[in-house]
């Protein structure tokens, strides 16, 4: 799971000097899923993410949280455009690193939009953050992790 983290945010230096919160794609390569993170850009500073296999049509949202169990919230709200949905959260028991997860479908019009527009917001514990993609690459990556993890559709080819 530390490869989750420190490959997070790898992505090109932006223009300012000081780190900046972005998202980062990492496709799915040697078993290991692919991941969408969001966390301090060139660092291994990770809040939120992402993962799947490819064309699974399935996701897991993937929340860090600190050692402090009691400070664990139970939902997580996404928001996008006209879009919401609320997630139940469960303690992962597959890492070392504290972080709870939930499913989500790549389907679901939270995520098509989320995909589509970049713009995203967390509701957690009555708090909430804006993740918006700030750049068109980052936006890019948002929507290839979607396509990524949607499934594949097959296409009805004619008889001749």
């Amino acid at each position: 799971m530390a490869a989750l983290l420190l490959t997070a945010c790898a992505g090109p230096p932006g223009q300012d000097a000081q780190p900046r919160d972005t998202w980062g794609f990492t496709a799915a390569a040697d078993g290991a899923p692919a991941k969408l993170l969001y966390g301090v850009d060139e660092t291994d500073l990770v809040s939120l993410g992402f993962t799947c296999r490819p064309e699974s049509g399935q996701a897991q949202i993937v929340l860090f949280v600190s050692e402090a169990q009691d400070t664990w919230p139970e939902k997580l709200e996404l928001r996008s455009d006209t879009a919401h949905q609320i997630f139940d959260l469960i303690p992962s028991n597959q890492s070392e690193i504290p972080m709870l997860n939930a499913q989500i479908d790549p389907s679901a019009t939270v995520a098509v939009l989320f995909a589509r527009t970049g713009r995203l917001d967390t509701t957690i514990s009555g708090v909430r953050s804006t993740l918006d993609a700030h750049d068109r690459r980052a936006r890019r990556e948002i929507s290839d992790f979607w396509r990524t993890c949607s499934r594949k559709r097959v296409s009805k080819q004619a008889d001749h």
